[in-house]
């Protein structure tokens, strides 16, 4: 009897393997036909830059054979005036390009949305809650070596390449080989081939990650910029292509796969750089001890920051944790991506001023000014007018995720300046007091997240602020210990944009109380008018606030001057 009952089960799971293969394979035969009757533009494009691609890597293969001492160069920071030109042509590039980015994915959500279902959605979704967690340890922490090592050399280099190469490959068979488990978990066949085809996405991800970082610490933003909207292009490209060939959920496979793809021909193109063989003796285990406190660190930091869907979804249900979601997610997408690119400048030139403690301190400041005096007002203005942007933007059915919005908030006020407080550890190498401040403050906030779950979503909001406030000052002090930067310096660079933050916010609180409700549109319009002028009226009756608008101001006609003759178009930022 049992015997009949494996067979049976074994004789109805063949079908759905064999069912699934075979799709798998018409899918790929059918966008392989799509391709070639309907792209060939499109080909012949390709075909001309990779004709560029191998021109260029044949010119690198006949140059002189890098020595494994020879040391791999830096971008010049040069005087003060030429690095805030340096820096602000940074930024202004990387949020360029991050804008870009952007857009080009929105884009591609906007039409696959119409072409692709939400259960295609739905198998990819079953494979990434694997590849999130993967990602953490493709890097390994050793592109941040790369960046803040003062002195590398190619062999040096080389090993971390083919570290991190090794690395990319062990993860892409152990992702590969939990396939048939997480088609089981599922019970969904689909999900088998989808993990193997996206397992190969880590090791040609590997294989590029020096390359990256290279073109990081010689300040090559330009480069980055390039291969940032060129991979989020050619992903776009194949993922409407894929869709309109009716592959269903392959198409979000193959643009991934793609961008992959882009993204790394592109990086071993416009580095120059071609690694060596792997030798021992170059001391690159130092390099391998930073790399693995980094890992550390966001390991700890992975699962503390997760750790608030988890117990949310476990205790109250995903009814709850879907609002807790959008709220979270609706108010850091624009902190992450005003956030993001200033760090992308900041950690590298900071790496160059590391021997340099006084030009250190005041490069810290300004980015911590400018940083302070972009998202303080911006969290403000989302604060008071909670209620008016969740309507506008998620629609009526969410209205209780506004509560839960103004409360972190309150967190994110402070928190996009206080999370830079790890960059002075890793940009002056003190990665093993890094990796311990992470474990403290993971277990920090994991103790708040478990207190605050008996009181609902709106519990965990608060803890989360409680949490950071009162570690505020101890953690600064724990961070900035033996670095240039001083406890003093963070207060003083955010104290006149946060003053002036929260005066503006309380006179919007009162005019918008005053304001008849109507269109949340014209409401969030003329809150904005009024913010906007409190703030710069309190921002300038501060002492120093007029001087440092004219700072502001300044760099603003720096991002569209001319380039003088002394900067080169490689864009070399510091």
């Amino acid at each position: 009897m049992l015997c009949r009952v494996h067979r049976q089960a074994v004789c109805s799971e063949q079908p759905n393997q064999e069912a699934a293969r075979r799709s798998a394979i018409a899918g790929a035969l059918k966008f392989s036909y799509f391709l070639h009757f309907e792209s060939a533009v499109r080909a012949w494009y390709l075909a001309a830059h990779l004709s560029v691609i191998m021109r260029k890597t044949q010119e690198s293969l006949r140059r002189p054979a890098v020595q494994a001492d020879q040391i791999l160069p830096r971008g010049s920071m040069g005087d003060g005036a030429d690095l805030k030109q340096k820096s602000v042509r940074s930024a202004t590039v990387t949020f360029g390009s991050h804008l870009a980015a952007i857009v080009l994915h929105t884009a591609s959500t906007v039409v696959l949305a119409r072409l692709l279902t939400p259960q295609d959605y739905g198998v990819v979704a079953m494979v990434l809650a694997v590849t999130v967690f993967a990602r953490l340890f493709q890097n390994m922490g050793l592109s941040i070596a790369t960046i803040q090592r003062e002195r590398l050399t190619h062999g040096q280099a080389s090993t971390m390449f083919w570290i991190n190469g090794a690395a990319g490959l062990l993860l892409s068979l152990l992702v590969a080989a939990l396939a048939p488990v997480l088609a089981w978990f599922y019970h969904q066949p689909e999900v088998r081939w989808v993990t193997i085809v996206v397992s190969a996405n880590f090791l040609i991800g590997g294989m590029s990650v020096q390359h990256t970082a290279l073109l990081k610490r010689s300040m090559r933003f330009n480069a980055l910029g390039v291969v940032q909207i060129a991979a989020a292009a050619a992903a776009l490209v194949v993922a409407i292509a894929a869709a309109h060939a009716g592959l269903r959920y392959w198409s979000l496979v193959w643009s991934g796969l793609a961008g992959t793809i882009c993204r790394a021909a592109l990086l071993w193109t416009l580095s120059g750089w071609l690694p060596g063989r792997p030798r021992r003796g170059t001391g690159a285990r130092s390099l391998l001890r930073f790399g693995a406190n980094v890992t550390g660190f966001e390991v700890a930091n992975y699962f503390s920051r997760n750790l608030d869907n988890l117990l949310i979804g476990r205790f109250w249900g995903p009814e709850l944790l879907g609002i807790y979601s959008r709220a979270y997610s609706l108010l850091m997408f624009p902190l992450n991506h005003l956030r993001d690119p200033l760090g992308a400048v900041a950690f590298p030139a900071l790496c160059h001023l590391q021997d340099d403690p006084g030009r250190y301190r005041q490069y810290f400041k300004r980015y911590l000014s400018l940083l302070a005096f972009a998202s303080m007002p911006l969290v403000a203005f989302l604060f008071v007018c909670s209620h008016n942007v969740v309507l506008l933007l998620l629609g009526s059915r969410w209205t209780e995720a506004s509560s839960i919005f103004s409360i972190l908030a309150i967190s994110s006020f402070i928190q996009v300046v206080y999370s830079t407080r790890g960059l002075p550890m890793l940009t002056t190498g003190k990665s093993r007091r890094y990796f311990q401040f992470g474990i403290w403050n993971a277990l920090s906030v994991s103790a708040g997240f478990a207190i605050g779950v008996h009181w609902g979503a709106k519990g965990v909001a608060i803890s989360y602020a409680v949490v950071n406030y009162a570690l505020l000052y101890p953690m600064l002090v724990f961070c900035y210990h033996d670095t240039p930067v001083r406890v003093r310096d963070f207060f003083e660079a955010i104290a006149r944009a946060g003053v002036a933050s929260l005066l503006a916010g309380s006179a919007t609180f009162w005019a918008r109380s005053n304001l008849a409700s109507g269109n949340n549109l014209m409401v969030l319009l003329g809150c904005a008018a009024i913010f906007s002028a409190a703030y710069f009226i309190v921002f300038l009756a501060i002492p120093g606030g007029a001087r440092e608008l004219r700072k502001y101001r300044s760099y603003v006609s720096v991002m569209f001057a001319r380039r003088r003759s002394g900067v080169d178009g490689t864009n070399k930022l510091a």
